[in-house]
């Protein structure tokens, strides 16, 4: 294992990224069947506990990886202008290069992709 140590510089620095992905699948098929038929209900309120579930999920993650001194995907704002860290992941996967990604309106998918996005 030295060896493998000693075959770097010493003055480099190496850096990795991890990217975790939660995935979370609310519904059964029988839940949304009685979602179908029970439209009493308000579209919120049909959200409002699996949305509450991920969160705590979510949280449970960021305890557990605190230590590595993890953080969130967000949104941020700059200049006035709101980006997204997870639309500079999917960039970033896509292309190849680190940039910025404005929040917008139209489908992701429309826009990401191509190198000379929001280039700086």
């Amino acid at each position: 294992m030295n060896d493998y140590y000693e075959s770097f510089p010493q003055s480099e620095f190496f850096e990795n990224k991890l990217f975790l992905t939660i995935c979370f699948k609310p519904f059964t098929t029988e839940d949304k069947v009685t979602h179908f038929f029970s439209r009493g209900k308000k579209q919120k309120d049909i959200f409002k506990e699996p949305v509450n579930e991920m969160n705590e999920i979510c949280d449970r993650l960021n305890t557990y990886l605190s230590r590595f001194h993890s953080r969130r995907l967000g949104l941020y704002e700059d200049h006035g202008v709101v980006y997204s860290d997870q639309l500079s992941l999917f960039q970033y996967l896509l292309s190849g290069r680190w940039q910025k990604v404005r929040v917008s309106s139209s489908p992701f998918y429309t826009y990401l992709g191509g190198k000379d996005l929001f280039l700086w």
